[in-house]
């Protein structure tokens, strides 16, 4: 029969390595936690990233990126938190606050280039700008922003948007014009000016858009107010052909057509 000293010596021998077992697991559940939630921040870090610097050329107020990587340096705050001595936060946070200070340095020129290359790239700019505006409001619940600079951020977010597809559009039609073909330009333009017109923003900017963009439709203009649209590098020139409508098009073609069939 065993002695009750030696079972007991046993019993507190496989309690202790069960204790010690399951004090490894914990650590090691612990371990992958906190390396799935920085591996999460580290993907929000990038789209903060792409974000910021995205809307430096969509928006006229720099105070709008740079509430962005505010935002960003919040997340590597937390990072750090859980991840102390990470060398990702070090080099990304001195980069993020050299760009802040940028941002908001009067001296630097700042050009606003909102014409996107594709419906793709309209679709992921316009997407951006709308998480833009939800950090922007979340900030100001946290008590970050007062509520007239959010309301003065989420303005311009919103004409930003709206912007993305007009001046895509004028963009186009002025390629088209200097390549030439000015029934194509006609129809970029005409839809650059129906999407102003379902347009809910009640901006005197955009009315003026509207009656700019009849002028060019009229042959009465060429291009935009500079200060409406400052992307100037596709501009056709003053002497540049004149458009056509559509209908107009088609009824100079049916009357050609008429008058080259033969007499009976």
């Amino acid at each position: 029969m065993s002695d009750p000293g030696t079972i007991l010596i046993f019993l507190m021998l496989v309690m202790g390595a069960l204790l010690t077992v399951s004090f490894v697991n914990q650590q090691q559940m612990r371990s992958r936690v906190i390396n799935q939630k920085v591996a999460q921040l580290k993907r929000r870090v990038g789209e903060l990233d792409e974000m910021a610097s995205s809307l430096e050329s969509l928006v006229e107020s720099l105070a709008i990126p740079k509430t962005i990587l505010d935002e960003m340096l919040e997340v590597l705050n937390t990072i750090e938190k859980l991840e102390p001595n990470n060398p990702f936060c070090e080099s990304t946070r001195i980069s993020t606050e050299q760009r802040i200070e940028d941002l908001m340095d009067a001296s630097q020129s700042h050009a606003t280039y909102r014409a996107q290359p594709s419906d793709a790239a309209i679709a992921r700019t316009k997407y951006l700008l709308n998480e833009a505006a939800m950090i922007i409001r979340k900030r100001q619940v946290a008590g970050k922003l007062e509520i007239v600079e959010m309301e003065a951020f989420i303005n311009e977010l919103a004409w930003a948007s709206l912007m993305v597809v007009v001046i895509t559009h004028v963009v186009e039609g002025h390629k088209a014009v200097n390549r030439g073909d000015v029934l194509k330009a006609y129809a970029f333009y005409r839809k650059a000016q129906q999407v102003l017109i379902k347009g809910s923003i009640n901006e005197e900017r955009r009315h003026r858009m509207i009656k700019e963009l009849g002028e060019i439709m009229g042959n009465k203009r060429k291009t935009l107010s500079k200060d409406l649209m400052p992307e100037t590098q596709h501009n056709p020139s003053a002497d540049s052909a004149d458009l056509i409508r559509p209908e107009d098009a088609e009824a100079a073609a049916k009357l050609i057509q008429e008058h080259s069939q033969p007499n009976p």
